[in-house]
């Protein structure tokens, strides 16, 4: 619990404290602190982060959202492949750029597929990174 304003993210990750980053990505009051966390947790890659990450897929926040999707890539771990496969449908085409790099980060052929599908997408920059991870 944060008594005194928003957690310092910047000292939770220079201190490696995964578990103050995970507790900051559930803080509901700023959602600043949560994206920071889920960057955070990405570059500590650190596998207890998973559940969390996962979970913040589904933040009201587009860009809590997008820093999840990102350090998930970063994990390169294979539960992440079906929550990314997912949020290929966000409405946020940010969130879907980061989906189409974090599952090409996984580099599991399972993706192919979806990656296809996304070719259809309504932005052309979503389309173009689809592409991109194909090609």
């Amino acid at each position: 619990m944060f008594l005194f304003g928003p957690p310092n993210v910047k000292a939770m990750i220079t201190k490696q404290d995964v578990r103050g980053l995970i507790e900051a990505l559930g803080n509901k009051k700023y959602g600043h602190v949560r994206a920071a966390a889920a960057e955070g947790l990405g570059k500590l890659r650190d596998s207890r982060a998973i559940g969390p990450l996962i979970a913040a897929l589904k933040d009201k926040d587009y860009f809590v959202r997008t820093a999840a999707v990102t350090a998930l890539g970063e994990l390169k771990d294979a539960q992440a492949q079906e929550p990314l496969i997912a949020a290929l449908e966000d409405w946020s085409a940010e969130v879907r750029i980061a989906s189409v790099k974090a599952l090409t980060e996984l580099k599991d052929i399972r993706a192919v597929d979806p990656l296809i599908a996304v070719l259809r997408d309504k932005d052309h920059r979503v389309k173009t990174e689809a592409a991109r991870a194909l090609g």
